[in-house]
């Protein structure tokens, strides 16, 4: 199963699920042990850039990040996450949507990835 989250309510999230860290950056204050990070599922610097800086619309942000996603390396780490007997909790900075970790959950459970229960 594929759920979503951020950094700041980690402690609110069931232990049992793997939390991975799918940002460009990992966070601080996360100990490196609590939590898996898969920095090749975050947006290129320069999609993130053009986002922050308001110069495409999110749905041309989703196109793109569809795009970065389609690599082998990218497509590996995602079929990792495609398991039924494990909770993953894809983690990000941003608190609400948009964040490109909702994309990435749609991405993981097509095309035969874990269905959510």
């Amino acid at each position: 199963m594929i759920e979503t989250g951020y950094f700041g309510q980690k402690k609110n999230y069931p232990e049992s699920d793997v939390l991975v860290c799918v940002a460009r950056k990992f966070p601080w204050f996360i100990d490196r042990l609590d939590m898996v990070w898969l920095s090749e599922l975050a947006p290129s610097q320069d999609l993130l850039d053009d986002w922050k800086q308001k110069e495409i619309t999110w749905d041309t942000y989703t196109e793109r990040f569809i795009k970065e996603m389609d690599q082998p390396l990218k497509q590996k780490a995602i079929r990792s996450l495609r398991r039924d007997d494990i909770t993953y909790r894809l983690m990000c900075w941003e608190k609400t949507p948009p964040c490109h970790r909702f994309i990435l959950k749609d991405l993981i459970l097509k095309d035969g990835g874990s269905e959510e229960k």
